[in-house]
């Protein structure tokens, strides 16, 4: 309760991709003391979630290889959110969650 009333939240989710490969990713963001949020991402490459269970995914290739490609991926996606995310905060951060 004390964390939702500073709008702390935590959320969980997994990806999957064209090839073969899973990631469960852990996610907590809180307010900014100067505005927007700070998000801190936690990833597991080759589990995911199904049923209420957490589960192995033995087909996730946790190569060399992989492991960049994923920091690439990353790498190149905080830097586009980096562009975008300050217009779409000042567009919506006084509009109700539900707002389109």
């Amino acid at each position: 309760q004390e964390l939702l009333a500073a709008d702390c939240r935590a959320e969980a989710c997994w990806e999957e991709f064209e090839g073969p490969g899973h990631h469960l990713v852990l996610r907590f963001s809180r307010p900014c003391p100067l505005g927007g949020r700070e998000s801190i991402n936690c990833e597991w490459i080759g589990y995911y979630a199904k049923d209420g269970r957490i589960l192995r995914d033995e087909e996730t290739p946790v190569d060399e290889t992989y492991l960049k490609n994923v920091l690439t991926h990353n790498t190149i996606e905080r830097a586009h959110l980096y562009q975008v995310l300050p217009d779409l905060y000042e567009a919506y951060k006084d509009l109700p969650m539900d707002a389109d």
